[in-house]
């Protein structure tokens, strides 16, 4: 879970320390959800080789047959697995976007709009690969909770960066 916290400009009389304060809490958590994304960037790479390895195992007789089916299978769930991490810690961090919206520097915006625009694409596309991957899975109950996890975080997170990205636009065009 994120910490979220508001800027709050009034809370002091020139609003430095709550400010200072908040910013150091954000920065710290944003660069605490970029190595959370680097280290599940590295696991998805590993669990396409297993993709891929599981493929190319022999095929010649039933316990072979057997064997392959059983390592792809548990490649797909790890190549699920990975893209949906993607996909709740992008949300995560739309999340602390969000808090950020009542107190910067508006000509950070267009950085914040691309952040907003960015994430939305990231969490759609790690939906694609959930999809192909849960699409291919003999464990229904499995496919069948990756999707409802993945729908959840399209359902708070994508309208989120949306909002988030109106907002910014609203806001240099006032």
């Amino acid at each position: 879970s994120t910490v979220t916290p508001r800027i709050n400009k009034e809370s002091t009389p020139n609003g430095d320390d709550t400010n200072t304060l908040a910013l150091s809490i954000i920065s710290d958590t944003a660069k605490l959800e970029v190595e959370k994304l680097a280290d599940v960037m590295d696991r998805d790479t590993d669990a396409f080789l297993m993709v891929s390895d599981a493929y190319a195992l022999p095929k010649a007789t039933d316990e072979e047959k057997a064997a392959r089916s059983l390592a792809i299978q548990e490649g797909l769930k790890a190549c699920t697995r990975t893209p949906l991490e993607m996909m709740e810690l992008m949300g995560e961090a739309v999340e602390l976007m969000a808090s950020m919206m009542d107190g910067f520097n508006t000509n950070c915006a267009s950085d914040l709009g691309v952040a907003a625009l960015s994430l939305k694409a990231g969490i759609l596309g790690a939906w694609l690969n959930v999809k192909i991957n849960t699409g291919s899975l003999k464990d229904k109950a499995f496919a069948a909770d990756a999707e409802a996890r993945g729908q959840a975080v399209l359902d708070r997170a994508v309208p989120a960066a949306e909002d988030c990205f109106a907002g910014l636009l609203k806001m240099v065009e006032e």
